[in-house]
């Protein structure tokens, strides 16, 4: 059985429940009647044993709230009391539905005995109260009030050998039950102590009386006192001002409960003290009203000259004051209770509006729009003053408002944060002024609140942008070209694929749904175990993997994937792999061939001797291929720079390199041939290079090509020897077939290749000019010798034959692959600017800029030298009929050339 023991004194508690639990039952215990309610409340109780005079609420109001209530009524309620003795006691005990009543001490056989018939008659279901329960609340509380008077008139006739002493005593009780009957009414503290001075005078008959509460340890919030008067008055007013009477200040540091003042000794000039009428008694009481170790205040009387205190009222003064207090610590419990109340209820309407919060959320296919116009108008509703309160939510710079918003300077608000940068405000306002609470007219729990919601919005709305990207995702997913799949983390299930991963591994749609993610892996040098393992492993550590995998199709057939993979906490199936697959098997079998071109690519460089190589130009870091070293003639593995690179290079050739270089650096194309010293040797190497430049124009890395082209050089060399042996020759042909121009050609060439140099032309072209004009009057083969050596004016069918040895000259030309124009040289050289030349009547550009250069040089040797039809003209002549017809017939920068070579550098011919 569990049994409830209700008894105010911990002795008897202790004595009660050792008895009990010996006995094997189990016990909870209580000090007073409403600590007692309280626990029938949360628990389930059997029995209830319970002492009467207790403080707060005794045995007799416990009994009858508990017979009122439906569901208490039915638990047996036994008196167990060494106070209420008599049979009288024992009636009205039972008149209030007790089962029974004990009178203490018992013996433990005999206590024992009562409570197991007690128990046996309620397990039969046969025990009921030996009375009726009082039912009318007037009746019950005059019976209870007689029960008190009976207790008075005990003692007083305890006492009736003296009744002055009845008396007194009698004025004593009066003052304690006035005093607690206003305690159990009265619930306003000022009321309370003013009321209980009063009463302590005019019951009792104190001269005067004062009660101070403290607002901390030396200072007082409230002092009162009777009887009502201006002394009175101004003493209470001294206190509250600090300026403490004797009594006090012994008081705030003794910490006696009770002490006795002698005013003759101790009081002094105490105010109150000093009225006249105030002298006729001798002492004065001072009480500390305290509860559970809190120091509430003090009561003050002061005694007429008729009254003696001795010990037994001086227990029940300390009662009264115990008593003060108790009832003082129940307002402070009321007002407490009916704050909490207050703020549960707040706190009831905050939880409220976050639930709704919640409800719209859940709201299928809800916007987030609309999710935040729920939340604008809920939030009044929130606040405790609702009928006052607007809001606003700024989102993204779009407004959402309650009906009756505006702006006031009585405002909260608090950011609304997503991926820790603010995207909104919520903002709440008061739209007229309320009491200043919690440093400022909006409670604390207000401000949290505000923060909570913002927090609340912040993480909606990421879950709804999360929602929408992956509905966004899904429908993405299964339009892009490569196969998406998703396979939960924890079971390593496939979950969801899109279209193109079924098709591509040879499936029906949702077939692969709910299968191990082995069954797409194919075996390598692993099992498919072991590649999902190694997989798995490197995601849990890094969060994602990338990489080529060998898959297998559901007829067998292995292919080549790239797999890309991360993880994602997906809202339905919770933490999964995605893996996005690209089918690379065209991919890997170019790759394958590539490979093998690579293979033949550097057999064919180390066979032609070509090598590779890449210059970062900001960090001067040069970076070649083994090749490149053979040929350079450096140790494989050296670090190389440009400038390395530049001590390798014919000291000759090195300012050619270094000024093509500087050329490429500027946009120009770099393609030259140049020559190294390597081994005390002479190698030819040719270099071409791309360079690259930034988006502000400056170089940023060059990557080319070395090929040793030493045998080629030196077959040219061999070829140009004999290319000009046989142009030597034939050169000596035209003047053997005209005599009288002989030396024209060799000494044309040497203008004509001085000139190109002048110009800065490429070698080669300086090359095909001079070979152009050492044979460009090979064509007059095909002309008479009597007409080329006619010394008399020609015939106009004599000069066409003349002006035929161009065209005829390109003809025997142009079979021969000189790697130069020259056949095209030989052919325009007798062109002019204006278009009055032949063959063709070219004009301008039209003319290639070798043969403009081969025509100047032409007019210029054969003005100044001697001719079968004429004596020489001189240089002069030659020089004047340049400058007269340049920009007409010939080529302004080519005749500005000309003219510096033979006024300024002294030009002359060989």
């Amino acid at each position: 059985m569990k049994i409830l023991i209700v008894d105010d004194l911990e002795e008897n508690i202790y004595l009660l429940e050792t008895l009990l639990k010996g006995s094997g039952h189990k016990v909870v215990t209580a000090k007073d009647g409403a600590e007692a309610l309280a626990k029938l409340k949360e628990n389930p109780i059997d029995i209830i044993i319970s002492d009467i005079l207790m403080p707060k609420m005794d045995g007799f109001q416990l009994c009858r709230k508990c017979k009122k209530d439906n569901i208490l009524k039915k638990i047996p309620f036994i008196f167990y009391t060494a106070t209420y003795t008599d049979k009288k006691d024992e009636e009205f005990a039972l008149s209030l539905g007790a089962e029974k009543f004990i009178v203490k001490p018992q013996e433990p056989e005999v206590f024992l005995k009562i409570l197991k018939e007690v128990i046996e008659e309620y397990g039969k279901g046969i025990l009921i109260a030996t009375k009726e329960p009082i039912k009318e609340e007037e009746i019950y509380f005059t019976k209870y009030n007689k029960r008190l008077i009976h207790k008075l008139e005990k003692k007083m006739l305890d006492l009736e050998k003296s009744e002055e002493r009845i008396k007194y005593l009698y004025s004593v009780l009066r003052a304690i039950r006035g005093v607690n009957q206003l305690i159990v009414r009265e619930k306003n503290r000022d009321i309370l102590i003013q009321k209980t001075c009063d009463i302590l005078i005019r019951v009792r008959g104190y001269a005067t009386a004062w009660l101070g509460l403290l607002k901390d340890e030396k200072t007082f919030a409230m002092v009162v006192g009777s009887p009502l008067g201006a002394d009175v008055s101004r003493f209470c007013a001294q206190v509250l001002r600090g300026d403490h009477p004797p009594c006090i200040k012994k008081a705030l540091t003794k910490k006696d409960l009770f002490m006795v003042m002698d005013r003759s000794r101790d009081c002094g000039d105490c105010s109150l003290c000093s009225l006249k009428k105030l002298h006729l008694g001798r002492n004065s009481l001072l009480i500390r009203i305290t509860h559970k170790s809190k120091l509430f205040g003090f009561l003050v009387l002061s005694l007429e000259p008729d009254v003696c205190i001795d010990q037994e009222e001086k227990g029940l003064l300390e009662e009264v004051t115990s008593d003060i207090a108790f009832g003082l610590y129940n307002i402070e419990l009321d007002e407490n209770l009916g704050k909490r109340t207050h703020e549960l209820k707040e706190r009831v309407k905050e939880l409220n509006c976050l639930w709704e919060i919640s409800n719209l959320v859940e709201k299928p296919d809800i916007s987030q729009e609309a999710i935040i116009k729920g939340t604008v108008n809920l939030l009044p509703s929130t606040w405790q003053y609702p009928q006052i309160t607007c809001a606003r939510i700024i989102l993204e710079a779009k407004e959402y408002k309650t009906k009756n918003f505006k702006e006031t300077i009585w405002k909260q608000a608090n950011d609304i944060i997503l991926h820790k940068k603010p995207i909104g405000t919520i903002e709440v306002y008061y739209l007229e002024e309320r009491p200043e609470m919690d440093e400022g007219p909006f409670l604390k729990e207000e401000r949290n609140l505000i923060t909570i919601i913002a927090e609340r919005l912040g993480k909606i709305i990421e879950k709804k942008q999360s929602e929408e990207e992956i509905q966004l995702h899904a429908a993405m997913m299964d339009n892009v070209a490569e196969g998406v799949y998703l396979i939960g983390l924890d079971d390593l299930l496939i979950k969801w694929t899109n279209e193109k991963f079924t098709r591509m591994f040879g499936y029906d749609p949702g077939e692969l749904v709910g299968k191990q993610v082995d069954i797409v892996n194919a075996p390598t040098e692993r099992t498919p175990a072991e590649t999902r393992i190694s997989i798995v492993d490197v995601l849990k550590e890094t969060g994602e993997c990338h990489g080529e995998v060998r898959n297998i199709k559901r007829d067998g057939t292995h292919f080549w994937c790239y797999a890309n993979v991360s993880l994602f906490d997906h809202p339905e199936y919770g933490k999964v792999i995605v893996s996005v697959h690209t089918d690379i098997t065209e991919r890997k079998q170019a790759e394958d061939k590539l490979l093998k071109n690579q293979y033949y690519l550097t057999k064919a460089q180390e066979m032609g001797i070509i090598g590779t190589w890449e210059l970062d130009i900001q960090k001067n870091t040069l970076i070649w291929t083994d090749e490149n070293y053979i040929i350079f003639g450096v140790p494989l593995g050296t670090e190389m720079t440009y400038e390395l690179f530049i001590n390798c290079i014919h000291p000759d050739d090195r300012d050619y390199v270094n000024e093509r270089w500087s050329a490429g650096l500027n946009h120009e194309p770099y393609d030259i041939e140049h020559r190294l010293i390597v081994n005390d040797k002479v190698k030819w190497v040719r270099e071409k290079a791309d360079i690259e430049f930034d988006k502000e124009g400056n170089p940023t890395i060059a990557i080319g090509f070395s090929q040793d082209i030493t045998e080629r050089k030196q077959a040219e060399e061999k070829l140009k020897k004999t290319l000009d042996a046989t142009i030597e020759t034939v050169s000596k042909i035209v003047e053997i077939k005209d005599p009288y121009t002989a030396g024209h050609q060799q000494r044309v060439s040497q203008l004509a290749t001085a000139i190109a140099k002048e110009l800065n032309l490429p070698p080669d072209k300086v090359e095909g000019i001079r070979i152009a004009s050492l044979i460009h009057d090979i064509g007059k083969i095909s002309v008479p010798t009597e007409i080329l050596s006619k010394t008399t004016t020609l015939s106009d069918i004599e000069f066409s034959l003349i002006k035929g040895h161009s065209q005829a000259g390109s003809d025997i030309l142009k079979a021969i692959d000189f790697f130069y124009p020259v056949a095209q040289i030989v052919l325009q050289h007798h062109e002019r600017l204006d278009g009055s030349g032949y063959p063709n009547n070219l004009k301008g550009d039209k003319i290639l800029l070798e043969a403009r250069i081969l025509g100047v040089a032409d007019v210029v040797e054969a003005m100044s030298s001697h001719r079968p039809y004429r004596p020489s003209l001189g240089i002069d002549a030659a020089l004047e009929e340049i400058t007269q017809n340049r920009g007409t017939l010939y080529d302004p920068e080519i005749v500005d050339v000309c003219l510096r070579f033979f006024k300024k550098k002294g030009f002359k011919f060989e």
